[in-house]
């Protein structure tokens, strides 16, 4: 990532260094496409390999920054969306005032995150002409909403915030570890 002198970037945005060429292969052979640039790893298994990137569709706009790489993982979101995981989730936070509240500061901070990440990597581009709308995580236009667990829980192994991916995680069977990481 481009880093300005003498600018530190916020402790949310920082990454790992840029994908080494294993990484890359592996994330090429685990998703058997890649649809994405990766730029970073943000978050590995137990066993070493990435299992949330952070890059742009295509490198260019997009309103995901973390894509989940372990198929597994994506393969239990996948079927706790079909079985209507996103409405479960949804409800589950929006009857919890507590929740409700740490989901609505997640989906801001999300928001700044894209912001920052966008100015930082496409600086050539205004990013409020392509993320004006997004609230919050999965390019939502409104902040109250759940859209993809997929992403949801991309940005919670990322970041270590966000109820709605910690609920999924949790439902799926992952427990957090005194270190903050997710594990089965």
């Amino acid at each position: 990532m481009r880093k300005e002198r003498g600018r530190r970037s916020p402790a949310w945005l920082e990454v790992e260094v840029r994908l080494a060429a294993t990484d890359r292969e592996f994330v090429a052979g685990a998703l058997r496409q890649v649809r994405y640039e990766p730029l970073a790893v943000a978050d590995r298994c137990p066993e070493g390999h990435p299992r949330v990137v952070v890059g742009f569709y295509g490198r260019g706009v997009s309103t995901t920054l973390y894509w989940i790489t372990c198929p597994e993982l994506l393969a239990q979101i996948s079927a706790m969306e079909s079985e209507g995981g996103v409405l479960r989730i949804q409800e589950t936070l929006a009857a919890d005032s507590s929740l409700a509240r740490a989901f609505a500061r997640s989906q801001e901070l999300y928001r700044r995150m894209l912001y920052s990440f966008f100015r930082r990597e496409l600086p050539e581009l205004d990013p409020g002409r392509y993320l004006a709308p997004v609230r919050g995580v999965g390019g939502v236009t409104d902040a109250q909403r759940v859209k993809c667990l997929h992403a949801h829980v991309a940005f919670t192994l990322a970041t270590g915030r966000g109820p709605a991916g910690a609920l999924a995680l949790t439902q799926l069977g992952y427990t957090r570890g005194p270190d903050g990481r997710w594990d089965r």
